[in-house]
């Protein structure tokens, strides 16, 4: 384990985070790690670079980059194992000279992650370009999660608060895509973007504002598979004045099934 004691820790350089089977825990939110993003060099780079494991786990910690550069970078980024940079999590060591061939599938765990809050800053958490078999799930996740080109990989999100969920992806070669999401609740809108005719699963969704909760967009690369978007028995705040629709459908190629809609007007 890598353990954080209560308290701020300031960086200038992005954390990263690889292997198999161990733990990068603070103390709960006390435990921040703040960016100096005054003196980053890239901007391109989160906070934190994940990749090639194996049964991590990072969480009870909060990230929040700080400075003129705030709203560009990233908490989290997570992606494919980089096979240039070693083992992938879970292979195993191969004599003496301590490498062996990449196997295996990734597996991160995010309990009690605590992201960027504001909706003009970069998402909390980037998933991009995960592979199939490739799992993240993502117990107790605050902040703004994006999932990019991934649409072979598996998210379950069980309380996921604070941001949107944004769900794109470019790769024409896609097997079809699953985010399993519970109990989530945004004040940004929309709450859930869907490009590209994705799939995905929204249960017990609660929907804190009164703008669009939720806009499904883009169709399906010719020849490839619709998606199917269900969502069951969220909780939808309509009144308000925004004068916002609560579903926004535009060129999406797939099916959208809902059941046990329960609506909180205000």
């Amino acid at each position: 384990m890598a353990y954080l004691p209560p308290g701020k820790f300031a960086i200038n350089d992005t954390i990263n985070v690889s292997g198999t089977d161990f733990w990068f825990e603070g103390s709960g939110y006390g435990t921040m790690l703040a960016a100096n993003t005054e003196h980053w060099t890239n901007l391109d780079a989160p906070m934190i670079k994940v990749g090639c494991v194996n049964g991590v786990t990072i969480g009870n910690m909060q990230a929040e980059p700080s400075g003129t550069n705030e709203s560009v970078v990233k908490t989290i980024q997570m992606s494919k194992c980089d096979t240039s940079l070693g083992l992938r999590a879970g292979a195993r060591k191969n004599g003496a000279a301590g490498r062996a061939p990449l196997a295996g599938p990734q597996l991160l765990i995010l309990d009690g992650f605590f992201g960027s809050d504001s909706v003009d800053k970069q998402p909390g958490v980037l998933l991009e370009g995960l592979e199939l078999g490739d799992t993240v799930h993502a117990l107790h996740l605050d902040g703004g999660l994006r999932i990019s080109n991934s649409s072979d990989a598996t998210v379950l999100a069980n309380f996921h608060c604070g941001q949107v969920l944004q769900i794109d992806d470019a790769v024409s070669g896609r097997r079809g895509q699953v985010v399993q999401l519970v109990r989530v609740s945004s004040a940004a809108f929309p709450v859930i973007n869907i490009e590209n005719s994705l799939s995905a699963v929204i249960l017990d969704h609660y929907h804190e504002g009164t703008g669009t909760f939720m806009q499904l967009r883009g169709p399906a690369p010719k020849g490839k598979h619709p998606g199917s978007v269900s969502v069951s028995n969220p909780k939808l705040n309509v009144g308000g004045s925004s004068g916002a629709p609560l579903v926004v459908l535009h060129d999406f190629d797939g099916a959208l099934a809902h059941t046990s809609t329960g609506a909180g007007y205000s």
